[in-house]
């Protein structure tokens, strides 16, 4: 998991927070910044979660548990290894809503970055952020790069 930004977002605090781990699977966790950006503090997180389905349901209980108190609107993106009908993802978008659903533009489907046919990768932003537009642009080539197809959200900060 990998956070970037740009030289006038201020780091206010970064945490890399592992999550509970069960025996024969791999260390999930979620890297989390709180930033400002123009005078707005936000916080965001980018997480992978688990193949098994109780592991992921059981993490985002705890994703949540984190991010609530980081004191700032929050956005939480990454690879969610399930569809947007799936527990986990439910639980997620319940907190944070998928940002796709409250302003889609471009493509939906993640997965595979070679020929997309799932939506397993989405962007959770607080209601107190304004989605712009969310949807997986069209790059050229991009399915070198990754198995998966990125989603570009653009927000307004409060």
């Amino acid at each position: 998991m990998l956070l970037l930004a740009a030289l006038q977002v201020r780091v206010i605090e970064v945490a890399d927070v592992l999550l509970t781990r069960k025996r024969g699977l791999h260390q999930r966790g979620i890297a989390l910044a709180t930033l400002e950006l123009g005078g707005a503090r936000f916080s965001i997180g980018s997480i992978h979660l688990d193949l098994e389905g109780n592991e992921r349901r059981r993490h985002v209980d705890e994703i949540v548990a984190r991010t609530s108190r980081c004191g700032a609107p929050v956005i939480v993106a990454g690879d969610i290894n399930e569809e947007p009908d799936g527990p986990a993802w439910r639980a997620l978008a319940s907190i944070y809503p998928d940002a796709f659903e409250v302003a889609p533009s471009g493509g939906e489907y993640t997965y595979s970055a070679i020929e997309p046919v799932k939506r397993i990768d989405g962007i959770f932003v607080d209601a107190a952020i304004k989605v712009r537009s969310c949807g997986v642009p069209d790059v050229p080539g991009i399915e070198r790069a990754s198995d998966h197809r990125p989603v570009l959200a653009v927000v307004e900060l409060p």
